[in-house]
């Protein structure tokens, strides 16, 4: 089996109502014995226009900017793809500004994770 076959990709989605003009949504942090690969994300405010969102990686002491999205059009999906790999205490983050109170704020992510406590076991999450 090549290590290729080993990743196996899975849909993760998050949503939050949201409770203030800046919210957030996220995956994690990661779990100890464990490093998560992301490939593609997909974010989206169903409800609202003219929202800005961040990407961000947090975890590690700094918050680092992945990929910004400017005044996205309500309900409509703004993808980033590449490989994100967050490790143990790491989160993804989807930042939004400029909602209102009461919108629906979506991630979806597609990806796997290597589970390092059993001797590194690639699955889905």
């Amino acid at each position: 089996m090549s290590p290729a076959e080993l990743w196996y990709p899975d849909k993760h989605g998050e949503s939050k109502v949201a409770v203030a003009a800046t919210d957030e949504v996220f995956y994690g942090p990661v779990q100890p014995g464990r490093i998560h690969r992301i490939h593609n994300i997909a974010v989206e405010n169903e409800d609202n226009s003219a929202t800005d969102i961040r990407l961000l990686v947090t975890g590690g002491g700094a918050e680092i900017l992945l990929k910004e999205f400017n005044t996205v059009t309500a309900a409509v999906l703004m993808v980033f793809g590449g490989d994100i790999e967050l490790t143990e205490g790491e989160k993804l983050i989807a930042r939004f500004t400029g909602v209102t109170i009461g919108d629906n704020l979506k991630m979806y992510c597609v990806g796997s994770y290597l589970d390092t406590a059993s001797g590194g076991s690639l699955y889905p999450f």
